[in-house]
């Protein structure tokens, strides 16, 4: 009877704790996500959106860029032969609110893409600090939109960075050809809802106490244990990695990367590099609308350059900071540090069911993606989130595969 109500409390108190850490995931996920967490404090922060003054308060390409006079006015970017078409606009801070709400209507009947984003369609706007130079990491995008041939809403939150002096808001057509179009170009200040403040804060707290709800019992039986203190310390370190802020994270983890990378050489064979082959000139498009056959608004339709200020470089919209694009370390790190953590703690755990371990671990890959959302310059995506989750598998599957075949071993000994 003891033991069967020894199983009962345990198998309470770990469905407790499970049922915990999954309402945690998904109040996270809805305070973060809800539109009613922001108030509108000031509309239309940007002059001349409507295109109404033509191209007045906008800097941009000397070519390619067309207004459409349709109700509502279409602005519309048509990619020149050898150069990226953008309109520019600057806001200049402080403004007097904490995020700003930038939503367009985009209609993209046809574009033939490059391998990078920046080689795309879309809608961006940057922080700019003191020294004129972008604020590495911090939210950007509004719209990277695929080809479609209706209109669609797009609509961003992007949060004012406290070191930015101004943000500069991109109109931009850098695929290889195609011709993209917008309408109802909106950009509100908000501020966070006064109860948002406290429901973050209770909601914090509340991951730290399951956590430790969580962790406490779990290794307060076998701290004595090398890999117990292995497993805690891969633990905390993919905390400190998922809640460090950018730039400081990839900074810390270039220079780990540099280390590696000098050893490396001082160890290697040199090899002798050929010259990389040149890059051919991209293929003629495949047969699409041109600028005339996109346009299907009503209006006469004319150039803007006379009222635009010309920009300074015809590629500002390629020329952006390599630290904007993800390499293969931050998802070999995702997926490393996870398929670790299983597999020490099925090490160190031996006598714990396996179904309780593998949904903890599960519930980490989890809630390590989850709680991201708690630093401004990290982003939560599916993605990442998989491969946490394959990296829980792969080192669970890991472990059991050590612990039967120590346990082959020794009985045959």
């Amino acid at each position: 009877m003891r033991d069967n109500s020894n199983i009962n409390t345990v198998r309470v108190a770990v469905t407790a704790k499970t049922v915990a850490i999954a309402l945690l995931a998904v109040l996270t996920v809805a305070l973060f996500n809800t539109a009613w967490r922001f108030e509108t404090v000031a509309r239309n922060v940007l002059p001349n959106l409507d295109f109404s003054e033509r191209g007045r308060y906008w800097q941009g390409s000397s070519e390619g860029v067309y207004l459409n006079h349709s109700s509502p006015p279409v602005v519309m970017l048509d990619r020149g032969a050898s150069r990226q078409t953008f309109l520019r606009q600057s806001l200049k801070l402080p403004a007097g609110f904490g995020f700003l709400r930038i939503g367009a209507d985009i209609r993209l009947p046809h574009q033939v893409a490059g391998p990078m984003w920046w080689d795309r369609a879309g809608i961006l706007i940057y922080s700019i600090d003191s020294r004129g130079k972008r604020i590495p990491f911090w939210p950007s995008t509004v719209a990277l939109p695929e080809a479609s041939d209706g209109w669609r809403h797009y609509e961003a939150v992007i949060p004012v960075a406290p070191s930015a002096q101004r943000m500069d808001l991109y109109l931009f057509m850098g695929a290889r050809h195609g011709v993209v179009a917008i309408r109802n170009l909106t950009v509100n200040g908000l501020e966070n809802a006064n109860w948002f403040a406290a429901a973050r804060t209770v909601l914090a707290a509340g991951w730290v106490a399951a956590g430790l709800w969580v962790v406490i019992p779990l290794f307060a039986s076998q701290w004595r244990r090398v890999t117990a203190g292995l497993a805690l310390f891969v633990f905390l370190g993919t905390l400190a990695g998922v809640l460090a802020p950018q730039p400081e994270l990839s900074q810390f983890l270039y220079g780990i990367r540099g280390m590696i990378d000098r050893s490396t050489r001082a160890l290697s064979v040199p090899v002798v590099r050929q010259a990389p082959a040149p890059i051919p000139a991209p293929d003629s498009p495949a047969e699409g609308p041109d600028a005339a056959d996109t346009d299907r608004d009503t209006g006469p339709r004319d150039a803007l350059q006379d009222d635009i200020q010309t920009g300074t470089s015809a590629r500002i919209i390629g020329a952006m900071p390599q630290a904007l694009t993800r390499d293969s370390g931050a998802y070999a790190a995702h997926f490393s540090v996870h398929a670790a953590l299983a597999f020490l703690i099925l090490l160190t755990f031996r006598r714990t069911p396996f179904a309780v371990l593998f949904g903890y671990l599960l519930l980490t890959g989890a809630s390590t993606e989850i709680i991201q959302y708690f630093v401004t310059t990290r982003t939560v995506n599916l993605s990442d989130g998989a491969l946490n989750m394959a990296g829980i598998v792969s080192g669970a599957l890991a472990g059991l595969a050590w612990i039967t075949m120590a346990y082959r071993v020794k009985r045959t000994a």
